[in-house]
């Protein structure tokens, strides 16, 4: 093997289109390992973990670019640069040659007269002049920009109330507005669901299981997971609840967040009790249901759950899981079977922020250890880990300097490796999300990484997705179940099998 590891000192390329370079260079033959990434720690760990560094290297700061391949000749490696380079140069080439872009939200409206919503990405410390432009113009705001402190954003959610408008974010990555998915969101079909969400993956999951069940939404409005922290108020769950308790075409208001303060509950739950007159169902992901909340609320102890009850409602007869107790336990009984290390234990791989919680909280209610990154420990090693383990790729520690693990999905793949080569573990479960802004192929490596390993170790996957949306949820299943990989129709269930097959080999 012939290696090159190259340091440009001030060459900036966003995370994205260094992913993409990457991969095209990986595809070139004699090419084993490229990594195309920005001098950050997390980038540096990742390489010297792979023995890819230098001294040199090492040396990177985050506005440096690092370049580090491997190829089995060098004629190969000579490809792989000249790829690299071709890759590099075509995005300038293309900016070069690209149509006008209005560089003011007057000049877009101007060429766009009808648009009402911005959606603003921008690093965060320059997210918030660029919101207050959007307000100014007149534009509801899809914020994904994150690092934006807790004082201006409720200060942008202030100002916007006052204008009559509504901020989703900051760091609001899923939202479905009038039909048209915006950042992170599948193809549904329009109904009379109206949804309001804290939780990027977690409305996924919940909208596409309405989906599946035949029934459609008015509006799926995220507010950016800190909008129920007490600094905030909730003043943008509040405002897009009364929206949808106002509108005509919903039917049903969905609720969705993980557990907040015990004062902002308290004052989420006294206007459901109080203002809204519709169906709601509400999913506070590990909250224990409240007494004397009236019939018209109904609470939901899992995102699964939530679906099937809101289901239920807009369709007036109710609706069942996909999977029923018996053929749940012929899939375990089988699952166990397939175990080879049965000594092991679990490794839940997540993309998924709320998809990753919910897995920490079923893990415990089915009884054990749960060892996680999820409550702000970083550095998690899930190797030799006496217990299960739940990881969410999508955390900070593994997204600085790189794009989210729904992007792309080299740091989850290479953990995925390290898992089916452990002796400590029985089952890997991971989750896929599909959609818009979601990889083409979530799937693909952690298929080929499969296909090349000794099979000891079974696979559980669950596929959060449409029909609609550009992957295809029949075609990314269809490759799984192909590789060997069980294929679960929620999060819940596909925990629920894993916990069930390891009591199975308990035995």
């Amino acid at each position: 093997m012939v290696k090159k590891v190259e340091l440009r000192k001030g060459l900036y390329y966003d995370s994205v289109k260094l992913m993409l370079v990457s991969k095209a260079i990986a595809d070139v033959e004699g090419v084993s390992k490229a990594s195309v990434v920005m001098g950050t720690e997390l980038n540096k760990e990742n390489l010297s973990r792979q023995g890819m560094d230098s001294e040199e290297s090492r040396q990177a700061g985050a506005s440096d670019l690092i370049i580090s391949l491997e190829a089995e000749t060098d004629e190969a490696l000579e490809r792989a640069v000249e790829e690299m380079e071709r890759q590099l140069a075509h995005n300038a080439e293309s900016q070069e040659g690209a149509c006008y872009r209005p560089r003011t939200f007057e000049s877009a409206l101007k060429l766009q007269p009808g648009t009402n919503i911005a959606i603003v990405s921008v690093p965060g410390a320059h997210a918030v002049p660029v919101a207050r432009d959007a307000l100014a113009a007149g534009l509801h705001l899809m914020l994904f920009s994150d690092n934006v402190s807790l004082e201006d954003e409720r200060a942008l959610k202030e100002e916007a109330a006052e204008r009559g408008l509504l901020v989703m974010g900051p760091d609001c990555g899923t939202a479905v507005i009038n039909g048209v998915p915006l950042c992170f969101a599948n193809v549904v079909s329009e109904g009379s669901v109206g949804m309001v969400s804290a939780s990027g993956t977690g409305s996924q999951e919940v909208m596409a299981l309405l989906d599946a069940y035949g029934v459609g939404i008015t509006q799926n409005i995220g507010t950016g997971g800190r909008d129920l922290k007490e600094a905030v108020g909730g003043l943008t769950f509040l405002q897009a609840l009364a929206t949808l308790n106002e509108d005509d075409d919903t039917k049903v208001i969905v609720l969705i967040s993980k557990p907040p303060s015990e004062a902002i509950t308290d004052k989420i739950l006294a206007y459901v009790r109080e203002r809204v007159t519709k169906p709601v169902v509400l999913n506070l992901i590990g909250a224990e249901p409240r007494e004397g909340m009236g019939e018209h609320v109904h609470f939901a102890r899992s995102l699964e759950e939530c679906a099937l009850v809101a289901a239920g409602l807009a369709k007036g007869e109710a609706v069942v899981p996909f999977w029923g107790a018996a053929t749940l336990e012929d899939k375990a009984q089988g699952l166990a079977r397939a175990i080879g290390r049965p000594d092991g234990f679990v490794r839940a791989y997540y993309s998924g922020g709320t998809l990753a919680y919910e897995a920490e909280l079923l893990f415990k209610q089915h009884g054990g250890a749960v060892v996680t990154n999820l409550s702000g420990v970083r550095g998690v090693d899930p190797v030799d880990q006496a217990a299960q383990v739940v990881i969410d790729f999508g955390e900070d520690e593994y997204t600085v300097g790189r794009a989210h693990p729904m992007i792309d999905s080299t740091l989850r793949a290479e953990a995925f490796e390290r898992a089916l080569n452990d002796e400590k573990t029985s089952i890997v479960l991971l989750d896929f999300v599909l959609g818009y802004g979601a990889s083409a192929r979530p799937h693909e490596d952690f298929v080929k990484l499969l296909h090349s390993s000794d099979g000891r170790v079974p696979v559980v996957a669950n596929v959060i997705g449409t029909e609609a949306d550009p992957q295809c949820l029949s075609s990314v299943i269809a490759e799984l179940e192909e590789a060997g990989i069980l294929v679960a129709p929620s999060n819940k269930m596909a925990i629920d099998v894993v916990c069930r097959a390891m009591e199975i080999k308990e035995r």
